[in-house]
């Protein structure tokens, strides 16, 4: 929003070769006495909704979400949507990400490279973040769900299993399951969810603007030691510390949170792509 008076056409937001897109969810009442902390204030136990309409998600004021207003109100979020329907009439849409979390409120002399730090890049429905797996796979949701702890016990019971196909079959076109975990995964999703010829277009921080491939992405991002990440220790496994890569401040909330990204820092003693998963499940995204 801050950008939009600098902006002519909104539609400068959306790859036209993209399958999957995000934009406005939670939509602010924005004529509430108080603004945005009021409005949270006096609507405190009503949120979350039934729909999911909650803080959680970045927030947009009246006008974004279309004909969606008051998303607590109203029950209804403006561009998250499920059972594969239609975003809010009206509702601003994007499917290009916005590197906003590792980037708010910095100048930029608080970066190291400026030419590696990425600002904006191709997403999906999450676009208010650059991950590794959805900048890489910008078409699917759940990628991260296909890693080592996507599946069996720890899967069923904290939720990492990805796309409900069996339930929701409309999922199967954009929404990554555990049964596509094998020796071919990340082959097969360059195929169906790379967005452009096996790879994405990323802004940085310095102005320029590049491809890169998408095993590329995976391989630059920053990743643990020996793999997995922030929950890793449930699964008695210890991740190590941070190893940098060439592309900077790239968001590590999904690699945080399932402990999907393969290992790697030869200075340390670990080979490239060391796998850290389980016997059972030997495919890292890698």
């Amino acid at each position: 929003m801050i950008l939009d008076g600098y902006i002519g056409n909104r539609e400068i937001w959306l790859c036209p070769s993209a399958k999957l897109e995000g934009g406005a969810n939670f939509i602010v009442n924005a004529a509430w006495p108080g603004g945005w902390m009021a409005y949270l204030r006096d609507n405190a136990g009503l949120w979350p909704t039934a729909s999911g309409a909650a803080p959680c998600w970045i927030s947009f004021p009246s006008g974004w979400g279309g004909e969606v207003t008051d998303s607590i109100a109203q029950d209804r979020m403006g561009a998250r949507v499920s059972g594969g329907a239609s975003a809010a009439r009206g509702c601003f849409l994007q499917s290009i990400a916005i590197n906003t979390k590792p980037l708010l409120e910095k100048s930029t002399s608080r970066f190291e490279d400026p030419s590696w730090t990425m600002a904006f890049a191709d997403g999906g429905n999450r676009v208010e973040m650059t991950d590794p797996h959805g900048t890489a796979f910008p078409d699917m949701c759940f990628v991260a769900c296909l890693g080592c702890f996507g599946s069996g016990y720890y899967g069923t019971t904290y939720g990492m299993i990805g796309a409900d196909w069996a339930n929701c079959p409309w999922s199967q076109e954009c929404g990554a399951n555990v049964s596509m975990q094998g020796p071919d995964m990340v082959a097969n999703l360059v195929k169906r969810a790379a967005r452009h010829l096996g790879g994405s277009n990323l802004g940085f921080l310095d102005g320029h603007a590049a491809w890169m491939a998408a095993r590329a992405i995976l391989a630059e991002s920053p990743r643990y030691l020996r793999g997995g990440g922030g929950l890793a220790s449930w699964f008695n496994h210890d991740p190590g510390p941070l190893v940098p890569r060439k592309l900077k401040e790239i968001s590590l909330w999904w690699t945080n949170g399932g402990g999907m990204t393969a290992a790697g820092d030869p200075a340390a003693g670990i080979p490239e792509g060391y796998n850290p998963c389980p016997a059972n499940l030997p495919y890292p995204l890698y």
